[in-house]
């Protein structure tokens, strides 16, 4: 099955492709047009998810508090593989990003990484709800400890006794970024632990995470100041890094083909049912002389043990393309 969501100002559309895994071959497909949530103009998907043969999405909607004043809040549905929408709900008290993974679905919750939206106090929001219950739900608030001026979330994941989410911030009076991962205790909902990118960085983001088949917490990350130029000057990066459940770092990948990428762009980091790990960056040309129809990016495939496999560029791409 191959699924995509997309959206223009006013609706939200679905695409699916069921077949034998190919999109040439299959042999059956739906596209579905619809408005998520209570408000017709102002909605667009930010996450989703397949689970089992159903889809959960994550959209932004708007709640309105009279006919000229409305915020921003976020409406979580779930459909059937044949695009009909089972349930929706607007969580008025959610604020999450798109172009991430905020959203993870389990066999029993539905786990939801945001921030508030209390500009005097911002704080990290947890969100777990029954999966078969939604009027059932819990919502937790952290902070790192330090003062900032926002938090952002990321991604979030259920990985053995913990919820792991990620996220950065920007602190107060001093321009700097720093991303932290929490590994929040499944039993207490405390924070256990606070890790952070763990080798040289000016500013890192824990874009998506992921869990492979040895039990390993899977990052791709991106981030600028990782590594050097040969002249001595600091490049942008990204790559895969994995933890135990002991939180201890067993693998690490760098991207060193191209420098010049940072966080300006739509990253986009995936773990293959194969265990390979795809990323994308700008494309380096490192071929003496260019054609003038060179790509802008191209995707990436490493292995398990960090080799790249193949790297596919195809001119037209453009940097900003989502997955």
């Amino acid at each position: 099955m191959i699924f995509f969501i997309t959206y223009n100002m006013k609706y939200i559309f679905i695409f699916i492709l069921l077949g034998s895994g190919s999109i040439l071959s299959a042999q059956e497909y739906f596209a579905q047009d619809w408005d998520s949530g209570e408000t017709a103009d102002k909605n667009f998907i930010l996450s989703s998810q397949l689970y089992n043969d159903s889809i959960y999405y994550l959209s932004f909607n708007v709640c309105y508090l009279s006919d000229e004043i409305w915020e921003e809040c976020i409406t979580l549905g779930v459909m059937d593989n044949k695009g009909n929408v089972i349930q929706e709900r607007n969580l008025d008290w959610v604020s999450a990003l798109g172009d991430n993974k905020p959203i993870h679905i389990s066999d029993s919750e539905i786990i939801i990484a945001g921030r508030t939206q209390d500009l005097l106090d911002p704080k990290i929001q947890l969100t777990i709800i029954d999966k078969n219950n939604w009027e059932n739900y819990k919502v937790f608030h952290y902070d790192i400890g330090v003062d900032v001026e926002y938090y952002f979330s990321y991604s979030v994941i259920a990985y053995f006794d913990y919820y792991i989410v990620s996220g950065g911030t920007e602190l107060k009076k001093v321009n700097l970024q720093p991303d932290w991962t929490l590994w929040i205790d499944k039993n207490t909902f405390e924070i256990d632990t606070i890790t952070e990118y763990p080798f040289m960085n000016r500013i890192s983001r824990m874009e998506f995470l992921y869990v492979d088949e040895n039990n390993l917490l899977t990052c791709y990350y991106a981030g600028s100041g990782q590594r050097f130029y040969p002249s001595g000057n600091l490049a942008n990066s990204r790559g895969f890094i994995k933890y135990n459940k002991e939180k201890e770092v067993v693998f690490h990948y760098l991207d060193t083909l191209d420098g010049n990428t940072g966080l300006n762009y739509l990253h986009t980091g995936l773990l293959l049912e194969n265990q390979n790990m795809v990323y994308k960056q700008a494309h380096f040309n490192d071929e003496p002389f260019g054609i003038g129809n060179d790509p802008d990016y191209e995707v990436i495939c490493i292995n398990p043990d960090g080799e790249t496999l193949w790297r596919f560029k195809n001119p037209g791409f453009s940097v900003y393309g989502e997955k």
